[in-house]
């Protein structure tokens, strides 16, 4: 038989449960002081923080989580985590997901760095935000930790700044050109213009009936190349400002295109060239008449000017289901395929003479690619060497 357990020994059994008992007190209040301190940090964070367990639930969602996703925590709590993320790429998520949760990310490990994930609210919307992944455990269990933060605006505000940086590198550009044309091809007629009429003022009794026509002609074809120029410039300048307007309305065809072959009638005779216009009267388009003149009048004079005397240009269009294609062509000098190239390039503006050595500046076909570009069409060319060159342009049209 057991002897009783003496005072003594009963007073050291009670110290040890005395102690036991202050000890488990003190870890199960240190516990709890901890799980307050954790909660009154996540929940005082800036970021949404979001905890997942090793079977991929939520387990923590706070207040500020709850404000970015839209869901309440109750909504969210030992559900998927893949409920928070695009459609696109959960799979993808998912399989991240597994394998940090099952690596030895001990008590409080970093994963990685901050990346740009896709995430989805409850509404269905998207939105882009940093996420810093971080590991650890709740008894047993391991966690993943996600710290996220939308980046939205911020990427939004970066999209903005490299969209007008580039502006402002065409512009700049734009601007770089305008001056080059106006420091050179500009003063070249100009130029003409002061030398012929100077020699007229100075000799016009010494020179005879045919060389003065021959000196006015001449000073007459710079003033026109001046004000094509010019109004080329304007026009080019304007666009590229955005302070060109555009107002398309139905307008005849047949009717634009013949207004501007009248136009042009004078330069082609200079080289015996014919115009035909091969045009249904009844073919409606649906344009901006002052972008489409400009168009058609810059590729039936680039026609005249790489066409060599009595020659000829065709003009005519076919209809599409939805658009008009229309083709200015020539059986002109042509063009090699390095030079097609350039022809519609920014940077490597194509500038040669014509057949009578008209000079140009390529701001033209520029100025076709832009306004066939607002009107939703597209221009190309098609030619070949030594026997002339087809450019072609669409744009909508209303049927008859």
């Amino acid at each position: 038989m057991k002897d009783k357990p003496t005072n003594e020994e009963l007073l050291i059994e009670n110290e040890i449960l005395r102690k036991e008992l202050s000890e488990k007190n003190n870890a199960e209040l240190a516990l709890k002081e901890s799980e307050v301190l954790l909660s009154t940090i996540v929940e005082g964070s800036l970021d949404a923080i979001v905890a997942v367990d090793d079977m991929g639930l939520i387990v923590v969602f706070n207040g500020q989580a709850q404000d970015l996703f839209q869901y309440s925590e109750k909504e969210v709590l030992n559900q998927r985590v893949e409920i928070l993320m695009n459609e696109e790429v959960r799979d993808k998520h998912h399989n991240r997901l597994k394998r940090y949760l099952h690596k030895d990310i001990g008590q409080c490990g970093h994963i990685g760095k901050r990346d740009e994930k896709k995430f989805r609210r409850k509404d269905g919307s998207f939105f882009i935000a940093e996420v810093s992944m971080s590991g650890g455990r709740k008894g047993q269990f391991r966690l993943l930790i996600l710290s996220i933060n939308d980046i939205t605006k911020r990427k939004k505000a970066e999209n903005d700044l490299i969209k007008v940086n580039n502006e402002l590198k065409d512009l700049n550009k734009t601007k770089d050109k305008l001056f080059s044309i106006i420091a050179h091809d500009l003063r070249n007629p100009f130029c003409a213009i002061q030398g012929f009429t100077d020699l007229l003022n100075n000799n016009i009794r010494k020179y005879n009936i045919e060389k003065t026509i021959k000196f006015v002609e001449i000073i007459n074809n710079s003033a026109k190349n001046a004000i094509t120029l010019l109004n080329n410039l304007l026009d080019w300048a304007k666009s590229q400002t955005g302070q060109l307007d555009f107002n398309p309305r139905i307008c005849n065809l047949n009717s634009v295109i013949q207004k501007v072959i009248d136009e042009s009638k004078l330069q082609a005779n200079i080289k015996n060239i014919l115009i035909n216009n091969f045009q249904s009267n009844t073919k409606e388009i649906y344009a901006d008449l002052n972008m489409l003149e400009i168009i058609l009048r810059n590729l039936i004079s680039n026609a005249i000017k790489y066409t060599n005397e009595k020659g000829e240009i065709d003009i005519y269009s076919i209809t599409m289901s939805d658009y008009i294609e229309i083709t200015i062509s020539d059986n002109g000098v042509g063009i090699d395929e390095l030079h097609m190239s350039k022809l519609f390039n920014r940077d490597t503006c194509l500038v040669t003479e014509g057949t009578a050595n008209e000079k140009g500046t390529g701001l033209g076909l520029l100025l076709c690619q832009d306004f066939v570009n607002k009107h939703g069409g597209e221009i190309r060319v098609e030619s070949e060497l030594n026997k002339g060159s087809n450019f072609k342009f669409t744009l909508p049209f209303k049927k008859s």
